[in-house]
């Protein structure tokens, strides 16, 4: 029977990270993608949706690659604060503007 581990996801300013952990909470196996800033104009901080997703989905190739023979049982995400995406029918309509912003 494989192990059961539970994911950590934390997509962060910078990057996004993830962990494998058991069930007894030692670590398993580790991740990370840095993903950029833009600073159109000065106080300005933005980024891009995709840019998390993209850094997120190699994190998550990269470490299942590594995972064969363990079983995932949970998943916990957590993201940077006060990131805003405006949508439109579903759809980014803007750069998402970040807690860094100052407008």
């Amino acid at each position: 029977m494989p192990e059961e581990i539970i994911l950590g996801i934390d997509s962060g300013t910078s990057s996004c990270k993830v962990s494998a952990f058991t069930l007894s909470g030692e670590v398993v196996a580790e991740a990370s993608a840095e993903h950029p800033i833009s600073y159109p104009k000065p106080g300005w901080a933005e980024q891009d949706p995709e840019w998390w997703w993209e850094a997120a989905s190699l994190c998550l190739r990269s470490l299942m690659e590594r995972m064969k023979g363990y079983k995932v049982v949970g998943v916990g995400v957590d993201s940077q604060r006060e990131a805003v995406v405006p949508l439109k029918d579903g759809r980014r309509v803007s750069p998402s503007l970040i807690w860094l912003d100052q407008r």
